[in-house]
Order: structure tokens, then sequence, then C-alpha cells
């Protein structure tokens, strides 16, 4: 079952690779609130056909509910912190969610590392960095960088993390599919507050998208969103949370390689030596 855990991280890494290089194509068309819904109402699409039919067990919905705004929280921290740091501020901080998730699973899930398993976060968190953080300091200014941009992104982090190992015992009532359309559904509905603010503020912005915005959107929603947090928790249900978060590794360099593609950014002697160090450190995880 670990081995389907790990297929399901790898492929939620690529796949999910290329949601920050897409959002930087179109945030600056689409306004955050707006753009959160537009994403997930393509994912509450998707999810219909397969939920329709499916019970849901009423006795442990409040707390399914209250852990799934972990997630939520997430997201919305996060389209609203990226406006005042940078893409690789932000990366360098989620870089940190298999640790935070690993302390958490210590202290509230009793869940003990070994120190090849130890080790191997550290690993990978040191290739991480690597990556996205010594390429980019020779060249960033860090202009319209804030702290409390940074603070909120971090806040997201800390949810994000805490939305993988809360989420651990729920699978003994819920679906990895189930648990996703809840997530799904509840930050489509709070992403509905912000549009009548924004269509005042920003105006008819949806007149400029282009095909290219749409698409993009498109892929936010269906596979960007719904599929890849379907692969999440379906990792978090055969796996262990932990398992879960080494997509926070793996998901830069198939960031890097979305933006060499799409963005036309170089890739590096400095970041294909990070990305050695990401799958050692993922392999020794996992191994562990």
């Amino acid at each position: 079952m670990k081995n389907k855990a790990l297929l399901a991280v790898l492929a939620a890494a690529v796949l999910g690779g290329a949601v920050p290089v897409l959002i930087k194509m179109v945030v600056h068309s689409v306004p955050p609130m707006s753009l959160v819904f537009l994403r997930f109402l393509f994912g509450f699409l998707i999810f219909i056909p397969f939920i329709l039919g499916k019970k849901f067990e009423r006795k442990h919905l409040k707390k399914a509910l209250l852990i799934t705004m972990l997630s939520v929280a997430n997201i919305i921290f996060f389209v609203f912190g990226i406006r005042e740091t940078t893409p690789t501020i932000s990366q360098t901080m989620y870089a940190g969610t298999p640790v935070i998730v690993a302390l958490f699973s210590y202290y509230f899930l009793k869940e003990r590392f070994s120190p090849k398993k130890i080790v191997g976060i550290l690993i990978g968190l040191i290739g991480v960095l690597f990556i996205v953080l010594i390429p980019s300091l020779n060249r960033l200014d860090f202009k319209g960088v804030t702290l409390f941009g940074n603070l909120l992104v971090l806040a997201g982090v800390i949810c994000y993390s805490s939305y993988f190992v809360f989420s651990k015992p729920m699978m003994k009532h819920y679906t990895p599919m189930q648990m996703t359309f809840l997530f799904v559904t509840v930050t489509l509905f709070l992403s509905t507050f912000g549009l009548s603010t924004e269509a005042t503020t920003y105006g008819a912005w949806w007149q400029a998208l282009t095909l290219g915005n749409v698409l993009a959107l498109i892929y936010l929603g269906t596979i960007g969103t719904s599929f890849v947090y379907f692969l999440f928790q379906y990792a978090t249900n055969y796996g262990t949370p932990v398992i879960s978060s080494l997509s926070m590794y793996l998901a830069p360099v198939s960031t890097y390689i979305w933006a060499y593609v799409l963005l036309g950014e170089k890739l590096t002697p400095e970041i294909l030596g990070g990305v050695a160090l990401v799958f050692a450190g993922a392999w020794l995880v996992s191994s562990a």
C-alpha cells in the first residue's frame, strides 16, 4: 500500500508543479478571490459525477469540515500573501512542510522516526533550499517583499501541515475522494463572498481574459486542484502524513521543469545538484 502512496506523491508533484507557474501567468489578469472561485468551480464540476450517491457519515461530518478549514485557510493565506512576497520565498517556506508535519505527527499521532528518516528529511530540505534559495539570491532585490506577506504565507504553511496530520484519522470514516470533495466545496463556497467586492474594485476584469488564461484556469481547477488534492489524500490514507508531505520536496523540482517549458526559465547546475539531494532525501524517508 505504501508503494501506491509513493506513486501518488510522485504524480501529485509532477502535476501540481505546474500550479505555481500557471498562477503566475494569470495572477495579474484575475483578482485573488476570483481566481480561487474559478479554480475551485472547475474542480467542483469535475467531482460531481464521481461523488453522486456517496454517503457522508454525519456523525463525523462537523469534525471533517473543521479540519478541511485548515486546507481552505492555506489557499486563502497563500493567494493574498504571494502578492506581497516572491514565489521563491514562498516555495522555500513550503519546503518546511515535511518538517512541520513530522513534528505534528510526533506529538499528535505518536508517529516515531528512525535516524534514517530524520536524515532523509534534513537532506531533502537542504536540497530544496539549494534549488530555490541559492540560485535566486544572485538576482533578486526583494522589492515588493513585506513582513506581512511572508507571515501570511507562513500561516498557510502551518495550516497546510496541520491538515496533513489531522486529516489522517478522518480516513477511517471518509474516503480520499470524499475528503477532497469537502475541501473543494467549502473553498468554493467561501470564495463567493469576495466576488462582489472584487467586481467593484477591479471592474470588468473578465473581459480582458485570453484563451491562455482560460486554459490555465481549467487546468488549475481540474488537474491542479481536484486530482492533485485527491492524490494527496490517497497518499495520506495508504501511507503516512510524512510520506504525503514529501511532495513538498518533489514539487519544486517539477515546478522548475514546468517553468523552463512554459516560461523559458533556465535550469542551472545548482538546481540540478539540488535535484539530486531532493531525490536522495525522499528515497531515504520512503525506504525507512
